[in-house]
């Protein structure tokens, strides 16, 4: 089981990659918020995302997975983003069936989500099989289910049962892996047992999402492939600056804050890697 840990930036995506996690997860909520300081409504745009994913993989040696959202358009457009999100050294990314504009299905007082026809999507997802390069991109397909309803309602109605039946058709048009949204122990087990394909699901480290918090050996006894925590950087590293923020304008000096040393900031940024550069290549002073 790979856990692939949320980051918003270059600099977020090495401190999960120096903290020893296995992939970077960039996500389309955590992205927005902190290019934008907005909420998850498709307000941003592929370019914007897309350098963002370029830094990150130019800073990382870890693979890579983004969100996609709904490819930016129909199979036409999912076409040229896959290709731009594999040249941008992406290792994977997770596409939706949501009807554009896509937003994030938990945002309080925000209308839920609607979905487009399973055979739109399996289009979307054929035109993405054709698109990529390498054979090694990793496509998921990931059904929004969730997102149309209360979560009492997807859970007295079964609708697992339409998130199972949309990805049993998104593997047959050629994704890799699905990505099911569970919010109950039971519906882990019912994926793994209705689909098999590597699943890929989401891990609830926030009041914001549905499901319940699960130790992280509850997906990996069952069988998932990854598991993706979203928003753990975006939130441990705001709850950090503000308070450190508080503590100085306190105490009015930054000795008072809790902070990383300047020989982590340098390990980070890599800066013991271009010192040696300067003699290298007679660089003058």
């Amino acid at each position: 089981m790979v856990e692939a840990i949320g980051a918003q930036d270059a600099f977020s995506a090495r401190l999960v990659e120096l903290a020893g996690f296995d992939a970077v997860y960039l996500s389309g909520l955590t992205s927005t918020a902190s290019f934008l300081a907005r909420p998850d409504m498709a307000f941003m745009t592929m370019s914007e995302r897309l350098q963002i994913a370029h830094n990150i993989a130019q800073a990382v040696d870890v693979p890579v997975i983004a969100d996609a959202e709904e490819g930016y358009g129909n199979a036409i457009h999912m076409m040229e983003t896959i290709r731009r999100f594999e040249e941008a050294g992406i290792a994977g990314v997770h596409i939706d069936d949501e009807k554009s504009p896509g937003k994030c299905a938990f945002l309080p007082g925000i209308p839920k989500n609607t979905l487009i026809s399973v055979e739109e999507m399996c289009g979307k997802i054929a035109a993405a099989v054709a698109a990529r390069q390498d054979p090694d991109f990793l496509l998921i397909a990931r059904t929004d289910v969730i997102g149309t309803v209360p979560k009492e309602e997807f859970i007295a109605k079964g609708m697992i049962e339409e998130s199972i039946n949309r990805s049993q058709a998104y593997l047959e048009a050629g994704a890799d892996a699905v990505f099911m949204y569970c919010v109950t122990p039971e519906q882990l087990k019912r994926c793994v047992e209705a689909i098999d394909a590597p699943l890929v699901t989401l891990a609830a480290e926030s009041e914001r999402t549905y499901g319940e918090t699960f130790p992280i050996t509850t997906f990996d006894e069952l069988g998932y492939k990854i598991v993706i925590s979203a928003l753990g950087t975006l939130y441990s590293g705001a709850y950090g600056a503000l308070e450190g923020l508080k503590a100085y304008k306190k105490s009015g000096s930054w000795q008072h804050v809790n902070r990383i040393d300047k020989e982590v900031f340098d390990t980070v940024v890599r800066t013991r890697d271009y010192a040696p550069l300067y003699k290298k290549f007679s660089i003058p002073e």
